[in-house]
Protein backbone atom coordinates (compact mmCIF):
# COMPACT_ATOMS: atom_id res chain seq x y z
CA UNK A 1 0.00 0.00 0.00
CA UNK A 2 1.47 3.61 -0.79
CA UNK A 3 1.78 5.79 1.44
CA UNK A 4 -0.72 8.23 -0.24
CA UNK A 5 -3.09 5.80 -0.18
CA UNK A 6 -2.52 4.91 3.23
CA UNK A 7 -3.08 8.62 3.96
CA UNK A 8 -6.17 8.69 2.24
CA UNK A 9 -7.29 5.54 4.13
CA UNK A 10 -6.06 6.86 7.43
CA UNK A 11 -7.70 10.51 6.81
CA UNK A 12 -10.98 10.23 4.48
CA UNK A 13 -13.36 11.60 7.02
CA UNK A 14 -10.97 14.60 7.04
CA UNK A 15 -10.35 15.04 3.56
CA UNK A 16 -14.03 14.53 2.37
CA UNK A 17 -15.57 16.88 4.78
CA UNK A 18 -12.92 18.78 3.91
CA UNK A 19 -12.85 18.96 0.06
CA UNK A 20 -16.90 19.41 0.74
CA UNK A 21 -16.49 22.30 2.45
CA UNK A 22 -14.55 24.16 -0.28
CA UNK A 23 -16.33 22.97 -2.91
CA UNK A 24 -19.65 24.17 -1.56
CA UNK A 25 -17.98 27.80 -0.37
CA UNK A 26 -17.00 28.39 -3.75
CA UNK A 27 -19.63 28.03 -5.16
CA UNK A 28 -21.57 29.74 -2.72
CA UNK A 29 -18.96 32.53 -3.52
CA UNK A 30 -19.53 32.35 -7.05
CA UNK A 31 -23.50 32.23 -7.04
CA UNK A 32 -23.18 34.66 -4.17
CA UNK A 33 -21.44 37.34 -6.50
CA UNK A 34 -23.69 36.63 -9.20
CA UNK A 35 -27.10 37.42 -6.88
CA UNK A 36 -25.18 40.37 -5.35
CA UNK A 37 -24.28 41.73 -8.51
CA UNK A 38 -27.52 41.58 -10.18
CA UNK A 39 -29.45 43.06 -7.03
CA UNK A 40 -26.53 45.92 -7.34
CA UNK A 41 -27.86 46.26 -10.93
CA UNK A 42 -31.64 46.83 -10.58
CA UNK A 43 -30.57 49.20 -7.66
CA UNK A 44 -28.22 51.45 -10.27
CA UNK A 45 -24.74 50.78 -8.94
CA UNK A 46 -21.85 49.45 -10.43
CA UNK A 47 -20.92 45.61 -10.57
CA UNK A 48 -18.29 44.59 -7.94
CA UNK A 49 -15.22 42.16 -8.22
CA UNK A 50 -14.43 38.93 -6.78
CA UNK A 51 -12.44 40.09 -4.28
CA UNK A 52 -14.56 42.98 -3.19
CA UNK A 53 -17.36 40.56 -2.42
CA UNK A 54 -15.59 38.15 -0.73
CA UNK A 55 -14.89 41.03 1.81
CA UNK A 56 -18.45 42.59 1.64
CA UNK A 57 -20.88 41.86 4.69
CA UNK A 58 -23.24 40.64 2.37
CA UNK A 59 -20.71 37.35 1.42
CA UNK A 60 -19.80 37.21 5.44
CA UNK A 61 -23.60 37.26 6.27
CA UNK A 62 -24.90 34.30 3.90
CA UNK A 63 -21.78 32.18 4.96
CA UNK A 64 -22.25 32.75 8.59
CA UNK A 65 -26.28 31.84 8.24
CA UNK A 66 -25.33 29.09 6.20
CA UNK A 67 -22.91 27.54 8.86
CA UNK A 68 -25.75 28.03 11.33
CA UNK A 69 -27.63 25.05 9.31
CA UNK A 70 -25.90 22.13 12.23
CA UNK A 71 -28.52 19.98 12.41
CA UNK A 72 -27.78 19.05 8.65
CA UNK A 73 -24.41 19.19 9.20
CA UNK A 74 -24.53 16.46 11.91
CA UNK A 75 -26.73 14.42 10.34
CA UNK A 76 -23.91 14.70 7.44
CA UNK A 77 -21.20 13.71 9.52
CA UNK A 78 -23.13 10.89 11.25
CA UNK A 79 -23.66 9.49 7.77
CA UNK A 80 -19.96 10.06 6.53
CA UNK A 81 -18.56 8.58 9.64
CA UNK A 82 -20.73 5.53 9.19
CA UNK A 83 -18.41 4.52 6.19
CA UNK A 84 -15.04 7.26 6.49
CA UNK A 85 -12.29 6.56 8.53
CA UNK A 86 -10.08 8.66 10.27
CA UNK A 87 -7.09 8.19 12.98
CA UNK A 88 -7.14 8.61 16.33
CA UNK A 89 -11.12 9.85 15.96
CA UNK A 90 -12.96 8.64 18.76
CA UNK A 91 -16.07 8.63 15.97
CA UNK A 92 -14.32 6.56 13.55
CA UNK A 93 -13.72 2.44 13.88
CA UNK A 94 -10.57 1.32 14.26
CA UNK A 95 -8.51 0.90 10.95
CA UNK A 96 -7.40 -2.85 9.82
CA UNK A 97 -9.62 -4.79 12.61
CA UNK A 98 -13.21 -5.35 13.21
CA UNK A 99 -14.75 -3.09 15.56
CA UNK A 100 -16.50 -4.53 18.96
CA UNK A 101 -20.05 -2.48 18.14
CA UNK A 102 -20.25 -4.65 14.60
CA UNK A 103 -20.35 -7.36 17.28
CA UNK A 104 -23.84 -9.55 17.05
CA UNK A 105 -24.61 -9.03 20.86
CA UNK A 106 -26.93 -12.47 20.72
CA UNK A 107 -23.04 -14.08 20.25
CA UNK A 108 -22.14 -13.27 23.08
CA UNK A 109 -22.26 -14.03 26.79
CA UNK A 110 -23.47 -11.55 29.63
CA UNK A 111 -20.83 -10.16 32.56
CA UNK A 112 -21.58 -9.47 35.55
CA UNK A 113 -22.12 -5.59 34.84
CA UNK A 114 -24.28 -5.93 31.86
CA UNK A 115 -27.77 -4.76 32.65
CA UNK A 116 -30.37 -6.65 33.36
CA UNK A 117 -32.67 -6.20 30.22
CA UNK A 118 -29.66 -7.42 28.32
CA UNK A 119 -29.42 -10.35 30.51
CA UNK A 120 -32.70 -11.30 30.40
CA UNK A 121 -33.92 -10.83 26.93
CA UNK A 122 -37.06 -11.58 25.17
CA UNK A 123 -39.32 -9.29 25.27
CA UNK A 124 -37.96 -6.87 28.07
CA UNK A 125 -35.10 -6.10 26.07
Amino acid sequence: MSKLHRFARNNGLSLAVFGLFLTFLCAESITGLFAYNNDRQDHGQPAVGFAQFLTSGRFIESTAENWESEFLEMSFYAILTSFLYQRGSAESKPLGRPAESDRDPRRTQPQADTPWPVRRGGWVL
